[in-house]
């Protein structure tokens, strides 16, 4: 028997830091919360977003605005980078859902 695959746990934070400092930590499984943050990077302002469990980039001042076409992320040990204003946004902590399948 074999087990394939860890399906991710579903996070509980968001954690955010700039120049490897931690500056915020979010919530992100509270009910029917939306709200916009803004975080002051290396280059300036970026904005996060966080609705229904998921955190994105949705503005920012770094030059190809990578951070932002990435989808947004729900996952513990999803992250989403911003290597020209310093900032990463983690996806920590997590319920525990079980593998994809197991196989025998």
């Amino acid at each position: 028997m074999a087990l394939v695959g860890r399906t991710r746990d579903q996070g509980s934070y968001a954690l955010v830091e700039v120049g490897g400092k931690v500056t915020h930590k979010f919530r992100l499984n509270e009910l029917n919360e939306k709200r916009d943050v803004v975080i002051i990077g290396t280059m300036g302002e970026m904005v996060i977003h966080i609705e229904e469990g998921k955190v994105g980039v949705i503005k920012s001042t770094c030059p190809h605005k990578l951070c932002i076409r990435m989808s947004p992320r729900s996952r513990a040990g999803e992250s989403i980078i911003c290597v020209p204003n310093k900032v990463v946004i983690t996806i920590i902590g997590g319920e525990k859902r079980g593998y994809d399948a197991i196989t025998g």
